[in-house]
Protein backbone atom coordinates (compact mmCIF):
# COMPACT_ATOMS: atom_id res chain seq x y z
CA UNK A 1 0.00 0.00 0.00
CA UNK A 2 1.32 3.43 -0.99
CA UNK A 3 1.77 5.52 2.15
CA UNK A 4 2.75 8.75 0.44
CA UNK A 5 0.31 11.48 -0.50
CA UNK A 6 -0.03 13.30 -3.82
CA UNK A 7 -0.31 17.10 -3.88
CA UNK A 8 -4.01 16.74 -4.72
CA UNK A 9 -4.57 14.39 -1.77
CA UNK A 10 -2.82 16.79 0.60
CA UNK A 11 -5.00 19.66 -0.65
CA UNK A 12 -8.17 17.58 -0.23
CA UNK A 13 -7.13 16.35 3.22
CA UNK A 14 -6.39 19.88 4.43
CA UNK A 15 -9.72 21.15 3.12
CA UNK A 16 -11.59 18.30 4.79
CA UNK A 17 -9.72 18.62 8.10
CA UNK A 18 -10.79 22.26 8.21
CA UNK A 19 -14.35 21.30 7.33
CA UNK A 20 -14.72 18.54 9.96
CA UNK A 21 -13.27 20.81 12.65
CA UNK A 22 -15.78 23.53 11.74
CA UNK A 23 -13.07 26.01 10.73
CA UNK A 24 -12.44 27.57 7.35
CA UNK A 25 -8.90 28.51 8.33
CA UNK A 26 -6.29 27.58 10.91
CA UNK A 27 -7.68 24.22 11.94
CA UNK A 28 -5.50 22.65 14.61
CA UNK A 29 -5.95 19.29 12.86
CA UNK A 30 -4.80 20.69 9.51
CA UNK A 31 -1.81 22.27 11.25
CA UNK A 32 -0.88 18.99 12.97
CA UNK A 33 -1.21 17.18 9.61
CA UNK A 34 1.05 19.68 7.79
CA UNK A 35 3.55 19.78 10.64
CA UNK A 36 3.83 15.98 10.68
CA UNK A 37 4.02 15.82 6.89
CA UNK A 38 6.85 18.37 6.75
CA UNK A 39 8.92 17.11 9.71
CA UNK A 40 8.41 13.34 9.88
CA UNK A 41 8.06 13.63 13.65
CA UNK A 42 6.20 11.17 15.86
CA UNK A 43 2.81 11.96 17.40
CA UNK A 44 4.18 12.47 20.91
CA UNK A 45 6.98 14.73 19.70
CA UNK A 46 4.49 16.96 17.89
CA UNK A 47 1.68 17.03 20.41
CA UNK A 48 4.00 17.68 23.39
CA UNK A 49 5.91 20.47 21.61
CA UNK A 50 5.94 23.68 23.65
CA UNK A 51 6.59 27.15 22.29
CA UNK A 52 9.44 27.42 24.81
CA UNK A 53 11.16 24.44 23.12
CA UNK A 54 11.71 26.40 19.89
CA UNK A 55 15.07 28.20 19.69
CA UNK A 56 17.05 30.04 17.05
CA UNK A 57 20.53 28.88 16.12
CA UNK A 58 22.54 29.98 13.11
CA UNK A 59 19.48 31.69 11.59
CA UNK A 60 17.49 28.45 11.76
CA UNK A 61 14.68 27.43 14.06
CA UNK A 62 15.48 24.32 16.05
CA UNK A 63 13.86 22.66 18.98
CA UNK A 64 14.78 20.16 21.59
CA UNK A 65 12.82 16.93 21.80
CA UNK A 66 13.43 14.79 24.86
CA UNK A 67 12.77 11.12 24.35
CA UNK A 68 11.68 10.13 27.82
CA UNK A 69 11.89 6.38 27.25
CA UNK A 70 15.49 6.61 26.15
CA UNK A 71 16.52 9.69 28.14
CA UNK A 72 17.91 11.30 24.98
CA UNK A 73 17.60 14.81 23.64
CA UNK A 74 17.78 15.71 20.00
CA UNK A 75 17.76 18.98 18.14
CA UNK A 76 15.71 19.13 14.99
CA UNK A 77 15.98 21.83 12.34
CA UNK A 78 12.54 22.97 11.30
CA UNK A 79 11.58 23.33 7.65
CA UNK A 80 10.08 26.72 6.76
CA UNK A 81 6.53 25.35 6.60
CA UNK A 82 6.73 23.93 10.14
CA UNK A 83 8.28 27.13 11.46
CA UNK A 84 5.53 29.20 9.80
CA UNK A 85 2.90 27.06 11.53
CA UNK A 86 4.58 27.65 14.90
CA UNK A 87 4.82 31.40 14.32
CA UNK A 88 1.19 31.68 13.21
CA UNK A 89 -0.11 29.59 16.10
CA UNK A 90 1.99 31.65 18.55
CA UNK A 91 0.57 34.93 17.25
CA UNK A 92 -3.01 33.58 17.35
CA UNK A 93 -2.66 31.94 20.76
CA UNK A 94 -0.21 34.08 22.76
CA UNK A 95 -1.20 32.56 26.12
CA UNK A 96 -0.84 28.92 25.07
CA UNK A 97 2.03 26.80 26.36
CA UNK A 98 1.81 24.07 23.73
CA UNK A 99 2.03 24.65 19.98
CA UNK A 100 -0.98 22.38 19.50
CA UNK A 101 -2.93 23.18 22.64
CA UNK A 102 -6.50 22.10 23.23
CA UNK A 103 -9.01 24.93 23.38
CA UNK A 104 -11.86 22.94 24.94
CA UNK A 105 -12.93 23.92 28.45
CA UNK A 106 -12.19 20.45 29.80
CA UNK A 107 -8.66 20.25 28.40
CA UNK A 108 -7.55 23.90 28.26
CA UNK A 109 -3.86 24.23 29.04
CA UNK A 110 -3.02 20.73 27.77
CA UNK A 111 -1.88 19.58 24.35
CA UNK A 112 -4.60 18.39 22.01
CA UNK A 113 -5.22 14.71 22.63
CA UNK A 114 -3.76 12.04 20.42
CA UNK A 115 -7.18 10.35 20.37
CA UNK A 116 -8.84 13.50 19.04
CA UNK A 117 -6.25 13.86 16.27
CA UNK A 118 -6.48 10.17 15.32
CA UNK A 119 -10.26 10.41 15.23
CA UNK A 120 -10.19 13.37 12.80
CA UNK A 121 -7.47 11.73 10.67
CA UNK A 122 -9.54 8.54 10.46
CA UNK A 123 -12.71 10.45 9.59
CA UNK A 124 -11.04 12.38 6.79
CA UNK A 125 -9.07 9.32 5.65
CA UNK A 126 -12.36 7.55 5.06
CA UNK A 127 -13.55 10.45 2.92
CA UNK A 128 -10.45 10.39 0.69
CA UNK A 129 -9.98 6.60 0.82
CA UNK A 130 -6.51 6.97 2.33
CA UNK A 131 -5.11 5.82 5.65
CA UNK A 132 -3.95 8.90 7.55
CA UNK A 133 -1.81 8.15 10.59
CA UNK A 134 1.31 9.68 12.06
CA UNK A 135 3.13 6.62 10.73
CA UNK A 136 1.87 7.18 7.18
CA UNK A 137 2.92 10.84 7.44
CA UNK A 138 6.42 9.71 8.49
CA UNK A 139 6.52 7.37 5.49
CA UNK A 140 5.50 10.24 3.21
CA UNK A 141 8.19 12.49 4.71
CA UNK A 142 10.93 9.92 4.10
CA UNK A 143 9.72 9.02 0.60
CA UNK A 144 9.60 12.69 -0.39
CA UNK A 145 12.98 13.46 1.17
CA UNK A 146 14.67 10.52 -0.55
CA UNK A 147 13.24 11.53 -3.93
CA UNK A 148 14.15 15.15 -3.38
CA UNK A 149 17.60 14.85 -1.83
CA UNK A 150 18.73 11.29 -2.66
CA UNK A 151 20.73 11.18 0.58
CA UNK A 152 19.26 9.41 3.59
CA UNK A 153 22.19 10.25 5.87
CA UNK A 154 20.80 13.60 7.04
CA UNK A 155 17.24 12.40 7.20
CA UNK A 156 15.66 12.89 10.61
CA UNK A 157 14.04 9.60 11.55
CA UNK A 158 15.37 8.96 14.99
CA UNK A 159 18.26 9.93 17.19
CA UNK A 160 20.35 7.26 15.49
CA UNK A 161 18.99 6.66 11.99
CA UNK A 162 20.09 3.37 10.52
CA UNK A 163 20.02 2.08 6.95
CA UNK A 164 17.47 -0.51 8.05
CA UNK A 165 15.15 2.15 9.51
CA UNK A 166 15.54 4.40 6.46
CA UNK A 167 14.71 1.47 4.17
CA UNK A 168 11.68 0.56 6.28
CA UNK A 169 10.25 4.10 6.17
CA UNK A 170 10.97 4.70 2.49
CA UNK A 171 8.94 1.79 1.12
Amino acid sequence: MDMSFSDEEVTDILRLLKKVSGRTENSIYADVFLFALSTGMRAGEILELKFSDVKFEDEQAVFNVTKARQGLSMYIHLPDLAFDIIQRRRSQNPNDTYVFESNTNRSKGNPISRISVHRKFKEVGGMVQKKITFNSLRHHYVTYALKEFQDPVGLRLDTTPSKKMTKLYSR
